[in-house]
């Protein structure tokens, strides 16, 4: 998982500032260049053809998004800094004892 890029390239400040908050942003050169770095996921929106989707079991964009994040969600491993578990640890423990006695 990778997160956002806020590089004043990207992030097309100078075009923000110019067409604020009552502007568009569609047709703006910036946006057209990166929309999909940030708004693209091909592995959800495919198109194939009537036959091929019920070759693959007609399955919704939602159907495949709930797929594709409870697989990312399963695959995904998380390790929490060493002081980040001993508090985690600490508070683990005193709700045990003040739960269970």
């Amino acid at each position: 998982m990778r997160g956002y890029n806020f590089d004043e390239k990207l992030s097309a400040l100078r075009e923000i500032e110019e067409l604020g908050h009552s502007g568009t942003h569609l047709d703006q050169t910036s946006t057209l260049k990166n929309f999909r770095n940030d708004l693209w996921d091909p592995e959800i929106f495919i198109h194939p053809t009537l036959i091929q989707w019920r070759e693959r079991g007609s399955r919704g964009t939602a159907q495949i998004a709930w797929e594709i994040a409870k697989k990312k969600i399963q695959d995904h491993t998380y390790k929490a800094e060493k002081e980040v578990r001993k508090e985690l640890e600490k508070i683990s423990l005193r709700a045990q004892k003040e739960l269970l006695g």
